[in-house]
């Protein structure tokens, strides 16, 4: 975790989580992932529904609220869990319900296909396109220098 927080918010927040992190700094930096994740929604996905749009926004909320009020670094993360898993499956269409079920909920297509209300779509312009290859060119290369150096130290 403290890898994907220095991952979305850089050195300085690895450090403040590093090894003697109080309860305080969890809650602010799992609020703070949060938020990211509502303001990237919002600023990233051009085409959706209000419904939808509400749908994050509660999700965020609840996670910020059960965070907030977390005694014990486990229940931090079991918030912290829940909440992002009710958001992945807000963006693969909707949360799934199935609590009146008397029967095994399996996983096969018949459960688990989320379209039921929208669906999503991933799309590329080329610029993204573009973009995504430049990417991927300055990943090689900087593995490619690494090997080189890692080659001569040998």
């Amino acid at each position: 975790m403290k890898d994907v927080m220095e991952q979305l918010f850089g050195k300085r927040a690895y450090l403040c989580l590093k090894e003697t992190a109080s309860l305080k700094d969890w809650k602010d930096s799992t609020i703070k992932l949060l938020n990211a994740i509502l303001l990237a929604t919002e600023s990233s996905i051009a085409v959706a529904d209000d419904d939808w749009r509400n749908e994050i926004t509660d999700a965020v909320k609840r996670g910020i609220t059960l965070i907030s009020s977390a005694d014990h670094i486990s229940d931090l993360f079991s918030c912290l869990a829940a909440t992002l898993t009710g958001i992945v499956f807000v963006q693969i269409g909707c949360m799934p319900n199935h609590r009146s079920e008397q029967k095994t909920v399996r996983l096969t297509k018949d459960w688990w296909t989320l379209s039921h209300f929208r669906s999503v779509q991933y799309i590329q312009s080329e610029a993204q396109k573009a973009a995504l290859v430049q990417a991927q060119e300055k990943r090689k290369a900087a593995k490619q220098k690494q090997q080189e150096h890692e080659n001569q130290s040998n």
